[in-house]
Parts: structure tokens; C-alpha cells; sequence
């Protein structure tokens, strides 16, 4: 039987793609039955195969890889969350702007124009674990001018417009919207204070392109809080994420605890949980006293306390880490707006009657082998330096009059956020935000734009 045509199609169904053969033909006896075909074939040269072999992917598989399972890369992941950042859509252009590597502006990732056409091709077409999670559209942009200078030095103006591509999240799709915009149910998902400090850690963790999962209540099964999974350097440059493959063994879970010396049990049948799941655990707790009440039951549960999630050892997820978190308080927050507006640097002549900015900040112990407790206001600042981050502001310093000033700056637009404190180091050192060091300024500090608080 030597077949030498087959027609076949393929197309995704279901989230799996299907294969099916229509029509196989032999040049000396015309059409044949497709079935005696495949079982002649694989009788001759067929294997068994694995499928995960075939494409390249790791057998044995660790535990938290096995639950968690993430359906999309580093790469994808990055996307979503800039485009989320944007408000669910933005344009290649911007979108290139944010993620493809420049070397004037280097960030923990090296992505290329082909890696990045090739992560959003894949995010826009269905897959085993999921849906199309983007869509594009063609789009023309606002007219540009094009400035052209002429033999006799006349300068003329011409109006062309410019064809661009706009990504748009698919939020529709029940698993996108679970990882970028969680929506909570029923008790199990835990009182105003408990949710809002759930989003803020994810965020923490999202701005240093690690990838979450949250616990929304919608089913009874026991699970964390959170589940974290980080991203892994690159063999060749430690300093580069991974942009395939995520850091499955350093997969850790988080525990919001609001009232925790009321319920010990409970935390305990949360550490228990994890780590027969393989994950360390990370409890979040409203003060001090909290932490360290909670630090000696560690030792009653037979667990080990380790001062951050840093130190998480993928072989012992008998291991526990501790923080603090004042959203959780009992103290009535302030009304605030969402984006918190930054104080502008005051006219120079005003410095020398200007009393110290008090710091927003506890200062407990030293940056080398401790911490800093932040008050409630320190919370604000920290999330307002993450808005201008995400946002692709730069940080740098100023220094007036020997003081020094933390200035965020994109294009031609600078805003201020106030003295330099050491609380303010913390939370750079803490979400490794990069803070460029410029030369000393002249006393007029009018050029930067002032905004009103």
C-alpha cells in the first residue's frame, strides 16, 4: 500500500485541537479506506511517544507544578499585566515600548520583537488549558505631522495617517479574569479588609512579574489565600527572568490572617495544608505583636521560621516567613482617591522655613538583617510608587540644597514624592525599583509641574 497523497484538516474544538483525515489515495487504485492506511502506518514505523517529550517538556513534573499549572508563559503573563495597566487595551507600539529590551533602560527581562509577536500570536489563539485571551484590531491613530525642510530652507507640513494594531484583554474568559480581576463570593472569601489586602499583595508580586492565584470563595474546597510562583533567572545572565518556564519549586502560599490570636487553630490547619501540598507558607498579620505571638506557636506546630519569603527553601515546605500588613487594622482607614496624588517640591525660597518632612515611616531596625514597619501612610506611599512604576515612570533623585528629593519623570512631564527618607529606600530595596542619582540642582525648581494635592 504505497499512499502517497493525504488530506486532512485541523482545527481547535473545545480548547484541544482535532485532527481529522478525509481522504487518503494510492496513484494505482484511486481512494483507500483512511483507517487500514493509519494501521498499516503505525504497524510499520509507529512508537509509543510522550506527548510532553515530543514538546520539550519536563516529565516528572514537581507537586506545585502539578496543581497550579500555569496555562500561560512569563512572557504572556507580562503582556496581560501591562495591558491591564493600561486599562485592558493599548497599542503595539506601547506595548513594545514597555517590554522589548533597551539597553538605555534595562529591566529583569530580555524580551525581542520576535518573542513578543510570537507570546501575543499565542494569546489570541485556544490552547489544551485555555481560550483566547487577547483580540486584535486594526486601528488608524490620531493624524501625525511629518515636518519635511526644503531646498529653499521653506518647511512643509504634511498630515499622514499612521495604521497601528490594538490588543484588547479578553475578559470575558472566566480563567483571565480569575488571574487579573478576581471577583470574591460568600463568606469564605473573608470581610472588606481581608480582600483589599489580598488585591494589594498581589500586586506587590505582579510588579515583579511573578504570577498569582487567588482564593475567591466560589468553591469549599481548602485553599490558600494566594498561591505565588516567581520567576526563574537565566542560566546565562542571573539578572534576566526566564521568559518560557516558571519557578514551579519556589511556588509559596500567603495566609491573610485578620484576627490571628483569635483563631490559632485555623492557622495551624492553614500551615498543615500547605505544606502537605509542598508550599511554604507566608502569613500576613495586621501589628508586631501579632507576628511575634505567632512566632512561638511556630515552634509548637514543629515548624521552621525563616525572616522573608527569600529564604524559602523549595525541600522544606515546613517553612514558615512573617509579615505585617496595616490594612489589616482595626483603625479606620482614610478616604483616599484610587491614584493617590504626590505633594509637588515646593518653590526653593520656602525651603529654609520648611520644618523636616516627617517620615511616613516606623523605622524598627536596619536595612541589612531587619526591617522597617510601615504606618498607614508609608502603605500609600509604597502603592503610589508602584502606580508610577507599572505606569513606566522613571525614579531618580534630586538633590536641592544638600537635601535630597525622589522625582518620578516620563517624557517631559515630573512630578515630586517628597524627601528621600529611609522609608522610602526600603520600599525601593524591597520591590527593587531603580532610582537613577542626578547631579545637584539650582535653587529655582519651577520647572517641575506641581500637582495639586
Amino acid at each position: 500500500m504505497k499512499t502517497r497523497f493525504i488530506k486532512f484538516v485541523s482545527t481547535p474544538f473545545c480548547g484541544n485541537r482535532e485532527y481529522q483525515i478525509l481522504e487518503t489515495i494510492d496513484h494505482k487504485t484511486g481512494n483507500n479506506n483512511p483507517e487500514e492506511v493509519i494501521k498499516h502506518s503505525l504497524e510499520n514505523y509507529g512508537r509509543y511517544v510522550d506527548v510532553d517529550e515530543l514538546m520539550g517538556q519536563v516529565k516528572d513534573r514537581s507537586v506545585q507544578e502539578e496543581f497550579l499549572d500555569w496555562p500561560i508563559t512569563p512572557t504572556e503573563w507580562l503582556i496581560l499585566l501591562t495591558i491591564r495597566q493600561h486599562g485592558g487595551t493599548i497599542t503595539e507600539e506601547t506595548l513594545k515600548e514597555q517590554l522589548i529590551y533597551n539597553q538605555a533602560n534595562p529591566k529583569p527581562y530580555n524580551l525581542t520583537e520576535i518573542t513578543l509577536s510570537t507570546a501575543l500570536k499565542n494569546l489570541t489563539i485556544d490552547t489544551a488549558k485555555r481560550d483566547p485571551w487577547l483580540t486584535c484590531k486594526e486601528t488608524t491613530q490620531p493624524q501625525q505631522e511629518c515636518t519635511e525642510f526644503q531646498p529653499n530652507d521653506k518647511v512643509e507640513v504634511k498630515i499622514k495617517e499612521v495604521r497601528s494594531r490594538l490588543w484588547c484583554l479578553a475578559l470575558s474568559d472566566k480563567k483571565v479574569k480569575a488571574l487579573l480581576d478576581p471577583s470574591f463570593y460568600g463568606e469564605k472569601s473573608g470581610g472588606v479588609k481581608h480582600i483589599q489586602t489580598i488585591m494589594a499583595q498581589c500586586k506587590l508580586y505582579w510588579l515583579k512579574g511573578w504570577i498569582t492565584q487567588v482564593d475567591t470563595g466560589e468553591t469549599e474546597k481548602s485553599l490558600a489565600d494566594i498561591y505565588v510562583t516567581p520567576t526563574q533567572p537565566e542560566e546565562a545572565r542571573k539578572d534576566y527572568i526566564n521568559t518560557i518556564n516558571w519557578n514551579y519549586p519556589e511556588s509559596f502560599a500567603v495566609e491573610i490572617e485578620t484576627y490571628p490570636s483569635k483563631h490559632y487553630d485555623r492557622l495551624k490547619d492553614n500551615y498543615t495544608r500547605n505544606k502537605n501540598m509542598g508550599f511554604p507558607t507566608l502569613f500576613i498579620v495586621p501589628t508586631q505583636t501579632d507576628q511575634e505571638k505567632l512566632k512561638e506557636k511556630l515552634s509548637e506546630w514543629n515548624a521552621t521560621y525563616v525572616q522573608n519569603t527569600a529564604q524559602f527553601n523549595s525541600n522544606h515546605p515546613e517553612q514558615v516567613a512573617i509579615e505585617t500588613n496595616n490594612m489589616l487594622n482595626d483603625q479606620k482607614p482614610r478616604i483616599s482617591s484610587p491614584l493617590l496624588k504626590p505633594k509637588p517640591i515646593e518653590s526653593s525660597h520656602e525651603f529654609p522655613n520648611q520644618k523636616p518632612a516627617k517620615s511616613n515611616f516606623e523605622e524598627k531596625q536596619s536595612l541589612d538583617n531587619q526591617s522597617y514597619g510601615l504606618s498607614e501612610e508609608g502603605l500609600e506611599k509604597e502603592r503610589l510608587m508602584l502606580k508610577f512604576a507599572g505606569d513606566g515612570w522613571y525614579f531618580r533623585l534630586k538633590n536641592v540644597k544638600n537635601k535630597n528629593y525622589l522625582c518620578v519623570r516620563k517624557s517631559r512631564e515630573e512630578h515630586s514624592l517628597g524627601p528621600f527618607t529611609n522609608g522610602i529606600k526600603y520600599i525601593a530595596e524591597k520591590n527593587k525599583i531603580k532610582i537613577k542619582r542626578i547631579q545637584s540642582y539650582p535653587p529655582d525648581l519651577n520647572s517641575l509641574t506641581q500637582i495639586e494635592q
